[in-house]
């Protein structure tokens, strides 16, 4: 093999050397813009869930059609146990329930990371596995779930608003009983008392005939 041959096959080997580093480079970025991107995911999950019903602060109130379309979608997903899917062991279930049951919970990165990926199971399912429900999911909902981290968002928020879509395995029934009593007594709290006789009789007394 001549000097030159040697040369050429160095040079080949070089540029395939090169090929591979510039491949490698280019999933590494993309890899990056993924997990910037989920952070980014996160840390708005994060921002909302300490702002949200649970902690009775949210400001970002979903719209009317908003809510109607994350109701379809909810019942789609409790129906088919979508959000269960992605939460299997029993620390990931205690966590979630030690969230949801908490009267005063506080959000931490794992309950949220846990939250958000059975939420983008569940959105992904809906959108890519129609085949595996019998539930139609029309184009006014796969336009809503398409804007994936708004719908997280939305869907959480309106969740929270109707309890009886978390999870029981996620302390569902004791989210919903909490606000059942917590509005009971809000209602009885605003409920005006009636007057008794002796007060009727006294308020009578002040306007003679």
């Amino acid at each position: 093999m001549t000097e030159v041959q040697i040369l050429i096959i160095r040079i080949e080997e070089l540029e395939l050397a090169n090929r591979k580093a510039t491949l490698q480079m280019k999933n590494m970025r993309k890899e990056l813009r993924e997990k910037n991107k989920k952070i980014e995911e996160l840390t708005s999950l994060v921002t909302f869930l300490q702002k949200s019903k649970v902690n009775g602060e949210n400001d970002e109130k979903p719209t009317v059609a908003q809510e109607s379309v994350a109701l379809r979608g909810l019942d789609i997903i409790k129906r088919n146990q979508l959000l269960e899917q992605t939460v299997r062991t029993n620390a990931e279930r205690a966590l979630l329930c030690s969230f949801f049951e908490a009267a005063e919970p506080k959000p931490t990165e794992t309950i949220v990371a846990i939250i958000d990926a059975a939420f983008t199971n569940a959105i992904d399912v809906l959108l890519m596995r129609p085949d595996l429900f019998d539930d139609f999911v029309d184009n006014e909902l796969r336009l809503f779930l398409l804007d994936i981290r708004n719908a997280k968002r939305i869907l959480l928020d309106v969740m929270l608003s109707h309890p009886e879509y978390v999870p029981r395995a996620w302390g569902g029934d004791t989210l919903a009983k909490r606000q059942r009593e917590e509005k009971e007594l809000l209602e009885k709290c605003h409920t005006p008392k009636a007057s008794s006789p002796e007060k009727r009789k006294l308020t009578l007394k002040q306007y003679p005939n």
